[in-house]
């Protein structure tokens, strides 16, 4: 360190080489009191500078925030939630270590240990391999070894995996029969028979439901509380209402008439609204509905989205085609609605005979 006058004042200036350039510049600040005790400051001051400007080396949850940073501005909100939602639960698994030091053998062993379930596992892992495979494209990573070199882990068979996706008829009666909260329960029904996603039923206003159809143009984030297009150009689309699903938007409608009578809310034409006139939060009724399912003994992970593959099932067994089904759904293709819709056409055939 030395000291330089510049338009009548003192500086204390040191030299350092960019870590980008590779060339010498100076960095400096200005000594306030020339006296023992300023210049003290001075040099504290310039080695907390220093220090600021110093290449740092890159940790785990400092690649996942510049990933997060990218998603957020290139991809769906909803999907942009499911893999920030998995790469949050990846860091409460492993150690915030430095990314040169990040091995595969250390990912996978701490997520053996986090006794969760391979599903579960396999689910974080998809999303923490797309992560890494980013960080090696972008040059945060010298090499693309440990997405390489983490497998998933072994699961169940295909033909479990698909009757997980969806709930049977009488497991369905046994969640809606333990649902004691009359607006969960209808919603739940209500999710089952339209295959509407959780978000597009939050965003539901009294004229978008008709005598005979459900118009679908847009959904509701419940963490940003406001509308959001749909999730493709294929969700958008009409509902076609059977009279199975038309008894339950009627009860929908004297549930919603009751509670607005009950708690004395402004009517907002929201088609389904919690109790103080809102539209409905998502996590809080995905949390009930997980919590009821346990309780009744369903050992699926009961989500809202199962109740969507679930009309798949429903719609499978009584008939519909896969085309009709998909374009219910709002899909332009999807391998979970086909792997199921065969898998229950399938059973239907091997019954039959």
């Amino acid at each position: 360190m030395w000291t330089i006058e510049r338009n009548g004042s003192k500086y204390l200036v040191e030299r350092v080489t960019d870590p980008l350039t590779g060339r010498d510049r100076k960095v400096s600040v200005k000594i306030t009191k020339d006296t023992t005790t300023g210049r003290k400051e001075a040099q504290k001051r310039l080695l907390d500078k220093l220090e600021e400007q110093a290449p740092k080396k890159m940790r785990v949850s400092d690649l996942i925030e510049l990933y997060k940073k990218e998603m957020e501005k290139t991809i769906k909100y909803s999907t942009y939630r499911r893999n920030c939602c998995a790469l949050d639960g990846m860091m409460k698994i492993i150690d915030d270590v430095y990314l040169d030091k990040l091995t595969a053998g250390y990912v996978r062993m701490k997520l053996l240990d986090s006794g969760k379930k391979s599903i579960t596992l396999n689910e974080i892992l998809k999303r923490f391999k797309s992560m890494l495979m980013w960080g090696y494209r972008n040059d945060y990573l010298p090499d693309r070894s440990i997405p390489d070199k983490l497998m998933l882990f072994p699961d169940k068979t295909k033909h479990e995996r698909i009757q997980d996706k969806y709930l049977e008829k009488d497991e369905l009666q046994k969640l809606v029969a333990g649902i004691s909260l009359e607006r969960w329960k209808l919603l739940t029904q209500f999710l089952a028979l339209s295959g509407l996603r959780i978000g597009e039923a939050a965003g539901l206003n009294n004229e978008d439901v008709t005598a005979e159809y459900i118009i679908v143009n847009k959904s509701y984030s419940g963490n940003f509380h406001q509308l959001w297009e749909p999730k493709t150009a294929s969700s958008v689309r009409e509902v076609f209402i059977q009279p199975e699903l038309a008894e339950v938007i009627k009860k929908i409608r004297v549930c919603m008439m009751r509670q607005r009578m009950m708690f004395g809310y402004e009517d907002k034409g929201y088609f389904i609204s919690g109790p103080d006139g809102e539209r409905f939060g998502h996590a809080a009724y995905a949390k009930y509905l997980k919590e009821t399912a346990q309780k009744v003994g369903i050992e699926k992970n009961v989500t809202p989205h199962i109740l969507r593959h679930t009309m798949t099932s429903l719609f499978a067994e009584s008939g519909a085609s896969l085309e009709a089904i998909s374009r219910r759904l709002g899909h332009d293709s999807s391998d979970i609605t086909r792997d199921v819709y065969l898998h229950i056409t399938k059973t239907r055939k091997t019954m039959d005979n």
